[in-house]
């Protein structure tokens, strides 16, 4: 990673931060007139976007009909039909916007709310400690989510949370911009409380990453050196770090959103919904599985089945090496062995991967991973709560806590100079292929 793209972090960061904080104050000065004007330009911008986006689709259309291969050359079509009638609904609903943003926004808490008290349910059946800032946290959405929906003067109030939500928004930014961490000399140590992207961003970070390499990959790479660079392994210092977080993307089913993992002294940990006999409410709900096996075989079982992996490499001190060891062997304490035994179960790549190779699994006896929840006790809760004697779990969130939410923390991180994140690479069967070439 060069000084120079260094430095482009770091200024877009900051540039960020300065745009959302006059953004609130545009808010502040002259309230919903700010909304709709907003909301005029987000029109005419879907509009266009949503026109390049089915031009892509017939473009791509032709690359297909000649034979290259692309999974995801739907997907312009899917984007652009989905702008354009975005940009449709907010012109003609101009008038009523200042209502329908309130309406929406409660909306979204109220969502958010019984996101919120389904996993506090399944953490206090499974008699998970310390919950009390999960359930303040769903109080807060649905008290906020009924002021949205029905009280009188709900506009003011969505507004005034709205501006405050922005005003912690840009906060990120600017530590992401290490322009005030230098000047007032905060370190890893100082934890900070970061503020979530909304939901359905985070949500779609690794199926927005999947398309970029596929869409790559269904061009002329010969004509896009600068591209094929940004999707080689990076390393700060020449390091790649005593232990790696995998981000898993795929163009097929489920695997779009994203999934993570932790590797350490040569193991892989997945933690996830890997008993299919215990699946519920889609699949999104079931008993938590944790899967050890060999890092290796595990990434080429993985990329064998045209998975993309995104590992970060973390710097680990001697002392945080042994707290992780530690870690892990007290959540191995609490585990007891698991077999897969039925057709179902084995028909599942976990079941596919142990017959190939030697694996072990296993289940919770109790506590807050007993139950998997795909937006509650997810991967990402997992792998952070093993990270957190390193000093670079967001368990700080408050939120849900998404892959797509962890790649773009990490990514983050690793255009830090000072940071513990030293190494990125990008794992794709078919992209090592053409870089071979």
């Amino acid at each position: 990673m060069t000084d120079f793209s260094h430095r482009r972090f770091q200024s877009m960061n900051l540039f960020t931060g300065c745009l959302l904080i006059g953004l609130v104050i545009a808010l502040y000065i002259w309230r919903i007139k700010v909304i709709v004007g907003g909301a005029l330009v987000l029109a005419l911008a879907l509009l266009g976007l949503g026109l390049w986006q089915l031009y892509n689709y017939a473009h791509t259309r032709r690359q297909v009909k000649q034979g290259q291969v692309n999974p995801l050359w739907r997907h312009p079509l899917v984007v652009g039909l989905i702008e354009f009638a975005l940009g449709i609904a907010l012109i003609t609903q101009l008038k009523l916007l200042p209502l329908s943003f309130a309406i929406l926004l409660g909306l979204y808490q109220l969502l958010m709310g019984l996101i919120g008290s389904l996993d506090y349910f399944l953490n206090w059946r499974d008699r998970a400690r310390n919950q009390w800032s999960q359930l303040v946290n769903t109080l807060l959405h649905l008290a906020f989510a009924v002021a949205s929906l029905f009280l009188s003067n709900r506009i003011d109030h969505t507004l005034w949370r709205f501006m405050l939500y922005l005003l912690l928004l840009a906060l990120n930014f600017f530590y992401d911009s290490q322009y005030f961490s230098k000047r007032w000399g905060l370190t890893y140590q100082n934890r900070f409380v970061r503020t979530p992207l909304p939901l359905l961003l985070t949500v779609l970070m690794p199926y927005q990453l999947q398309y970029k390499i596929q869409n790559f990959l269904a061009k002329d790479q010969s004509m896009q050196p600068e591209i094929l660079q940004a999707f080689q392994s990076q390393s700060k210092f020449g390091e790649t770090g005593q232990v790696e977080v995998f981000i898993h993307t795929s163009p097929y089913g489920f695997d779009r959103f994203g999934h993570a993992d932790i590797a350490f002294q040569g193991k892989v940990y997945s933690y996830g919904n890997h008993d299919a006999d215990s699946r519920k409410l889609f699949e999104m709900i079931g008993d938590g599985v944790v899967l050890v096996a060999d890092r290796q075989a595990y990434i080429d079982f993985m990329t064998s089945r045209r998975i993309t992996m995104i590992s970060f490499g973390i710097q680990l001190n001697a002392q945080e090496e042994t707290q992780l060891s530690q870690q892990i062997e007290r959540l191995l304490g609490q585990l007891e062995e698991f077999e897969l035994t039925s057709a179902k179960q084995l028909a599942t790549f976990v079941g596919i991967f142990s017959q190939r190779s030697s694996i072990a699994l296993y289940k919770f006896k109790q506590g807050l991973f007993k139950t998997y929840f795909v937006l509650g006790s997810n991967c990402v809760m997992f792998v952070d709560y093993l990270l957190q004697q390193t000093g670079i779990d967001i368990l700080a969130f408050a939120g849900i806590m998404t892959p797509g939410s962890y790649y773009d923390y990490f990514n983050k991180e690793f255009h830090k100079a000072d940071s513990k994140v030293v190494s990125k690479s990008l794992l794709n069967r078919d992209l090592l292929k053409r870089m071979q070439v």
